[in-house]
C-alpha cells in the first residue's frame, strides 16, 4: 500500500528537518544553481509507458507478474486523462514506449534470445509465449500508441527498450541489449518513423554503441547536467526528477517551473502511469502543473519534447 504524502513528509521532518524529498532538494539545488544554461526557460513532461512490462529486478528478487499487471490497469487508466490534458493545455509530451507494446500479437517479433538470470525463476521471455495471457490488453497497446501519433499535439515517441529490461544489470548480456534495442526500432518506427530517442529501463544507459548503430540520436542520462553529447556523439539529455503524488505535491513541481524560468534553465519532469490509485488522483495532480505550464509561456516558458529541445537548444 503506498504511504500518504502527509505522511511521508513528517517523516522526512522528523528525520532530515524538510519536508521535501531528497530529490526534490537535490533537482532543486542543480536548477538553482545553473544560470542562462540555455536561450530561454524550457520544459520537457515525459511518461514511462510499460503497462504490464513494468516488472523489473529487486535486489535478488523482481516484480511479481500479478504487480505487473495492477501497474498496467492504473497506467492503462491515466492515460486518456494524461492525453485529454495535454490536448487541453498544449503540452507535447515525450512518450517513452516499451516496443512490445506496438505489437498486435507475439508473432510479429523474432525470437529472442535465452535470458534466464539469476535473480529469475524463469527466462524472462518465457511470459511472452504463454496462451491467454490474462489482461492481454497490458502487453499489447497499439490502439492507445495509435491514439497518442493521432492526437491534435505533436507528442514525440521514444523508445523504452522492447520489453523493459535493465541493460545495467550484470546478468544482462550484449546478445539480449542488441535484440531489445533492434526488435524496439522494429515496432516503433511503424508509429514514429523519425525514432531518434532511447529512454533506457531503471535509467541505466549502457551499451550506447548499439544505440548509435541502431540509428538513435539522445538518450535520457543518468545524470542532471546541461545538454551535452557523449563520447559517442550521442546527445545527453539530463535526468530531470521523477514525480508522484506520494513523492510531491503539485505546487513544488510549478516552483521549479517558476525557477527555470529565473535561471533561464531546463526542467525535465517523468513519471509512470501507475503513479495515480486512479483518474481522479491523476487529474487532480496533474491539471494544476499541466495549466501552470501553458500560463507561464507568457513568460517565455518553451514546452517541447526531448527531440525537439535537443533539435532546438542542443
Amino acid at each position: 500500500m503506498k504511504i500518504p504524502l502527509s505522511i511521508r513528509r513528517l517523516k522526512r521532518l522528523i528525520g532530515t528537518g524538510t519536508l521535501k524529498s531528497r530529490e526534490l532538494v537535490n533537482y532543486e539545488r542543480f536548477i538553482g544553481s545553473q544560470v542562462n544554461n540555455y536561450s530561454k526557460p524550457l520544459f520537457n513532461l515525459a511518461v514511462d509507458f510499460e503497462l504490464a512490462w513494468s516488472r523489473a529486478r529487486r535486489k535478488d528478487g523482481f516484480t511479481s507478474n500479478k504487480e505487473s499487471i495492477d501497474r498496467g490497469q492504473k497506467a492503462k487508466e491515466a492515460i486518456p486523462i494524461i492525453l485529454d490534458l495535454a490536448d487541453h493545455y498544449d503540452i507535447p509530451i515525450t512518450f517513452a514506449v516499451v516496443g512490445h507494446l506496438a505489437l498486435s500479437d507475439c508473432k510479429e517479433h523474432r525470437s529472442p534470445p535465452p535470458f534466464r538470470p539469476y535473480w529469475l525463476k524463469e527466462d524472462w521471455f518465457d511470459i511472452d509465449s504463454k496462451n491467454g495471457l490474462s489482461d492481454r490488453d497490458l502487453y499489447f497497446a497499439s490502439d492507445i500508441i495509435q491514439n497518442i501519433t493521432k492526437s491534435r499535439i505533436k507528442h514525440e515517441i521514444a523508445s523504452h527498450s522492447f520489453t523493459h529490461i535493465n541493460f545495467g544489470d550484470d546478468a544482462t548480456t550484449k546478445e539480449v541489449v542488441q535484440y531489445e534495442v533492434n526488435e524496439s526500432v522494429r515496432a516503433l518506427k511503424k508509429f514514429e518513423p523519425n525514432l531518434t530517442t532511447f529512454v533506457f529501463p531503471k535509467n541505466k544507459p549502457t551499451f550506447l554503441n548499439y544505440l548509435k548503430e541502431s540509428g538513435f540520436k539522445i538518450y535520457r542520462s543518468d545524470k542532471n547536467m546541461k545538454i551535452q553529447k557523449d563520447e559517442l556523439g550521442l546527445w545527453q539529455f539530463p535526468l530531470g526528477l521523477w514525480i508522484s503524488p506520494t513523492a510531491q505535491s503539485s505546487k513544488e513541481i510549478i516552483d521549479l517551473l517558476d525557477l527555470a524560468i529565473r535561471n533561464k534553465n531546463l526542467v525535465n519532469i517523468w513519471f509512470h502511469g501507475y503513479e495515480f490509485d486512479n483518474p481522479k488522483q491523476a487529474r487532480s495532480f496533474l491539471e494544476p502543473i499541466f495549466k501552470a505550464a501553458d500560463q507561464r509561456r507568457r513568460i517565455g516558458l518553451e514546452i517541447k519534447t526531448m527531440r525537439d529541445i535537443i533539435y532546438n537548444h542542443g
